[in-house]
C-alpha cells in the first residue's frame, strides 16, 4: 500500500505543472486511499497480539478474558444449558396441569 502511495505522490509532483485537473483527481485519490487504509487495516502491533473473540480486544485470548460473558442458568432447574422459557421440566409441568384441568372440565360436563 505504501508503494502505491509513493508512486501516486511522484505522479502528483510530475503532473502538477502540466494539468491542474489531473492534480486534483490524484490528490483526491490519495486522500481516499489514506483514509481507508487507517480504517480497514490493523497495525503491525495488533496483528502480532492475540485477539479475544468475545469483545474483539487485543492482548489476550478468549479463555483468559477478564470480561467473561455471564453464564445464564435456568431458574427452574438450575442448569446452564437453557433458560426458563425453554425448560423441559417447566414445559412438562405445564402440560400435566393443562391435561388435568381439561379432564376435570370434561368430567363436569
Amino acid at each position: 500500500m505504501t508503494t502505491i502511495l509513493r508512486s501516486l505522490f511522484r505522479k502528483v509532483d510530475n503532473h502538477a505543472k502540466k494539468n491542474a485537473m489531473i492534480n486534483e483527481t490524484l490528490l483526491k485519490t490519495i486522500q481516499l486511499l489514506q483514509s481507508t487504509k487507517r480504517r480497514n487495516c490493523m497495525t503491525r502491533n495488533e496483528r502480532s497480539k492475540p485477539k479475544c473473540y468475545n469483545y474483539n480486544n487485543f492482548g489476550y485470548i478468549l479463555r483468559d478474558c477478564p470480561l467473561r460473558k455471564p453464564v445464564i442458568t435456568c431458574q427452574t432447574c438450575n442448569k446452564t444449558s437453557h433458560v426458563v422459557k425453554n425448560c423441559v421440566i417447566k414445559l412438562a409441568n405445564n402440560n400435566f396441569s393443562n391435561r388435568s384441568l381439561s379432564v376435570g372440565q370434561d368430567g363436569k360436563n
